[in-house]
């Protein structure tokens, strides 16, 4: 599974000895492939697909809301969007920063994952961050308002985002490439959220 270090690189300011906060480096695993942000249309997006040799695109669709209800805290409550004959799924993300942890910093974002012919497509959109500022007020911004090309700390806010999303994708693809999920047939009730009678464990996973 994916890991990031996230470490300081400082200079010094002026003449004194006080080291300020230039940027951050993050540092992935080496299996790891990164997926950065980009503009387009004016709005801050990532965006790509992988195919799965020899796996259905149903049985993707199942490990893909199997790990994407097991990674959030609210299970089900976050996913926005169930489409399950188009085998399409939206759930809103937080992540919390590793970085700037201090400040409670996190990032929110939507996630778009929808399955055909043994692909998996998945986008990211609608990102922002939010943070405590020194009265302890929330603060957000959405990741158009930033100014990578001035500000550091804006750049390291959209990198380190897509750091973090690449390893939960990256976490993604393992646990679809692994699991072997049971038969579902009851997708009517589980697009319903409803359990009922003779479902089996994995179709009880994806209702809740």
């Amino acid at each position: 599974y994916g890991q990031s270090f996230v470490k300081k690189l400082l200079k010094k300011n002026g003449d004194n000895s006080t080291a300020v906060l230039d940027t951050i480096a993050i540092v992935l695993d080496k299996n790891v492939t990164y997926y950065p942000s980009s503009m387009k249309d004016g709005k801050m997006n990532v965006s790509n697909s992988i195919n799965f040799q020899n796996i259905s695109s149903e049985r993707i669709f199942i490990n893909t809301m199997l790990y994407v209800i097991n990674k959030a805290e609210r299970g089900r409550e976050h996913i926005v969007e169930l489409d399950v004959e188009k085998k399409q799924l939206s759930a809103i993300l937080d992540i919390p920063s590793d970085f700037y942890s201090d400040n409670s910093t996190y990032y929110q974002y939507a996630n778009t994952f929808r399955t055909s012919g043994g692909e998996l497509t998945f986008i990211a959109s609608e990102m922002l961050v939010r943070y405590k500022n020194m009265m302890g007020d929330w603060k957000e911004f959405p990741f158009e308002d930033l100014d990578t090309n001035k500000k550091a700390k804006h750049k390291n806010y959209v990198n380190e985002h897509a750091a973090l999303n690449s390893i939960y994708l990256n976490d993604l693809f393992l646990f679809v490439k692994t699991n072997q999920p049971e038969k579902v047939t009851n997708w009517n009730n589980i697009a319903e959220g409803k359990i009922v009678a003779g479902m089996n464990e994995t179709e009880c996973l994806l209702a809740v």
